[in-house]
């Protein structure tokens, strides 16, 4: 429900209470008044007698002026301390975040207390009672004055949004941003390629959806060998695609036996790789961030496609002449068939007019 339609809906229900109960209307002798109401149904051809009630009372207007003057005059005066932060550092999408409201001392604890999002204000817990309650739940700790919003299962849509934290006519609003410092999604990367050829170590990470950007590390025994990584980031919506390579030459023969260690930090997650330089590790997909860190060379891969030319080019001249010849065959053989016809009318045309010049 939009905002402007729940006042309407609060004025409808402060006019019902305060006139459901009016009494009937008298005349100056006592007499009870009555009207004549013609139906709508009856098309107004009939009537009924209706006794008539007290016109209505609009006290309610005046209660409600005076609430919003007190009110303006005593925020100008006071001002509130609600405010809310929050509470689960790092969230973590996929994961439960709490948000944490501090309720001001000098407002009644047992007023009306919300939690809302969105410009539209949608509500999300009253009074502790959420609208869903697989998503959203609240505890109240009175002794403190803190209200605890929990949403479960952080999504995209949870993020970036303002949230409402109410308590009687005292608000708070902030938006909840994605932020590096505050907000984490954590991707396993997945190993394109390792590979030992000659003097050369090929390595290739790719992350398909993380954030924040990975910080990676690269070593083998004491040689550190980070300034050989090479990082390449896409942004999609809120996450990030990351590419991490590495090329690494003059791999001496004694450091085959060593290993390969990769650290990446996303945020708090540390994500370690150790890896064989004399053991091959390849995937199918393999990294197109590095086009020299590809499995064949570009001499190799352009004697392939000669070869694949060599060997389609006679096939393909072989395919279009045959192909030739059969419309040749097909074209002549029904050229013959159509002179073979008009041949015939011809001769039969000549036949009839000999008939009729000897009749």
């Amino acid at each position: 429900m939009r905002n402007g339609e729940r006042l309407r809906l609060c004025c409808a229900t402060l006019h019902y209470n305060e006139n459901c109960n009016r009494e009937m209307a008298t005349s100056k002798d006592g007499m009870q008044c009555l009207s004549m109401v013609y139906l709508n149904a009856k098309k107004g051809k009939e009537a009924v007698v209706e006794s008539r009630q007290t016109p209505a009372s609009y006290d309610y207007v005046l209660v409600i002026k005076q609430a919003v003057i007190i009110g303006t005059v005593l925020r100008s005066v006071y001002t509130s301390q609600i405010k809310w932060k929050l509470a689960t550092k790092p969230a973590v999408l996929g994961l439960d975040i709490d948000l944490k409201c501090s309720l001001d001392s000098n407002t009644s604890i047992d007023g009306t207390r919300q939690w809302s999002k969105g410009q539209n204000l949608t509500l999300l817990v009253l009074n502790g009672t959420p609208v869903n309650r697989t998503k959203y739940t609240e505890k109240l700790q009175k002794a403190r004055l803190i209200s605890v919003l929990t949403i479960r299962s952080l999504s995209v849509e949870d993020v970036n949004v303002p949230y409402t934290c109410q308590l009687g006519f005292d608000t708070y609003t902030d938006i909840l941003n994605m932020t590096v410092e505050n907000f984490e999604y954590h991707s396993e990367g997945q190993i394109s390629c390792l590979r030992f050829k000659d003097d050369h170590a090929i390595f290739s990470l790719k992350f398909r959806k993380v954030f924040p950007i990975p910080n990676c590390t690269a070593s083998t025994g004491d040689i550190d060998l980070t300034n050989n990584l090479k990082t390449v980031f896409v942004p999609i919506g809120f996450f990030y695609e990351v590419n991490v390579s590495l090329r690494y030459h003059h791999v001496r023969k004694k450091h085959i036996d060593r290993s390969l260690d990769i650290v990446c930090c996303a945020g708090t997650k540390r994500i370690e790789y150790s890896l064989q330089f004399n053991n091959d590790n390849c995937t199918d997909e393999v990294s197109k961030v590095d086009g020299k860190g590809s499995a064949l060379s570009q001499i190799e891969v352009l004697g392939i496609a000669v070869i694949c030319l060599v060997c389609l080019l006679p096939c393909t001249c072989l395919c279009i002449f045959l192909w030739d010849n059969k419309n040749v065959e097909k074209f002549s053989s029904s050229t013959k068939k159509l002179f073979n016809i008009l041949r015939s009318q011809k001769k039969r045309q000549e036949r009839n007019e000999e008939r009729d010049d000897f009749i």
